[in-house]
């Protein structure tokens, strides 16, 4: 049933191999458009849009039957060194009319719906003021995988061993929440034990946003989720394959990058200035009080795919 003065809803097929339907899968906004979410079948003939991750196209044996009138659509949150397809995959080359990856060349990149840079108006709130900090030179690290063993193409970031190096230098805590023992064995006392609260982000100065692995465009939700909480702490982001990877989708001056910085040692001494400095803290939060960030995954109803439709409509 169409919602009252909308357009035809658009049947959206998604293989949910490994992955569930949201509660409400039927008349989702997407855009200019209202959608139906269904679970795919082999045959996905009658959909306006079939949406396949890298999980559903490991579970063909082969690819389904494709008329020239589909619209197929690859969709994945994973870097390229993660992605482990091998089944068949020369068979889907040249299946899918829109790709939506990290890659900004993608029709539609993961940026356009993660979040949304905007201005703040003259009269919106100032969130940040250059006061002293009251917190001490730490850095916080939450950690699910303690490996970038995952990397099945071998292009690694070696964030463990960059860690390892800046924690001769500056006090670092590490949080996991899985793989504990493992993570021990790693990095030693860094890893706090088992039944310790976890601290509020805010109350440390730097955050370690370390992607497992280098590839070009991928700034995943852990530099996100620093640059959309109200903290003022600051991201340390090691990731993409440039500087530039970062600065056309984050806030201006909202973060540290470690390819600025010969060494660990370069980055910690870096590090003790900003924490001594009022000034320098204030250049990495100035933005907060010109520019918001507008989380469209908070406000999505139907899951990140969803937030494709305005690109590939």
């Amino acid at each position: 049933m169409e919602e009252p003065g909308a357009r035809k809803p658009q049947l959206i097929v998604y293989r949910m191999d490994g992955y569930t339907l949201p509660k409400r899968s039927g008349g989702l906004k997407c855009g200019d458009f209202w959608c139906k979410l269904r679970h795919g079948q082999t045959n996905v003939s009658g959909a306006d849009l079939a949406v396949f991750s890298e999980i559903d196209v490991q579970h063909f044996v082969h690819p389904p039957n494709k008329r020239p009138s589909d619209v197929w659509a690859f969709f994945s949150k994973e870097t390229q060194t993660t992605l482990n397809i091998t089944k068949s995959l020369p068979e889907w080359n040249g299946m899918f009319n829109y790709s939506a990856t990290f890659d900004r060349n993608n029709e539609a990149n993961m940026h356009v719906f993660r979040a949304e840079l905007e201005r703040i108006t003259p009269s919106g709130s100032i969130k940040f003021s250059p006061t002293p900090r009251m917190k001490p030179l730490r850095a916080l690290w939450y950690l699910s995988h303690c490996s970038s063993e995952n990397n099945h193409h071998g292009i690694r970031s070696g964030r463990e061993q960059y860690v390892l190096e800046l924690s001769k230098h500056i006090p670092i805590d590490i949080y996991s929440a899985s793989e504990k023992p493992f993570c021990r064995q790693v990095f030693g006392d860094l890893v706090k034990e088992h039944g310790t609260p976890e601290p509020d982000m805010s109350d440390y100065m730097f955050y370690f946003s370390f992607e497992n692995s280098l590839c070009r465009d991928c700034v995943t939700e852990k530099l996100w989720k620093v640059l959309e909480s109200n903290s003022t702490t600051i991201p340390i982001a090691l990731g993409g394959t440039s500087i530039e990877d970062y600065e056309i989708v984050a806030p201006p001056n909202s973060f540290i990058h470690v390819k600025n910085f010969t060494s660990p040692a370069a980055l910690a001494e870096h590090l003790r200035y900003v924490a001594e400095n009022d000034e320098a803290f204030h250049y990495y939060n100035q933005w907060r009080n010109e520019f918001t960030l507008v989380s469209h995954l908070r406000r999505g109803h139907g899951g990140d795919y969803l937030n494709l439709m305005p690109s590939l409509a």
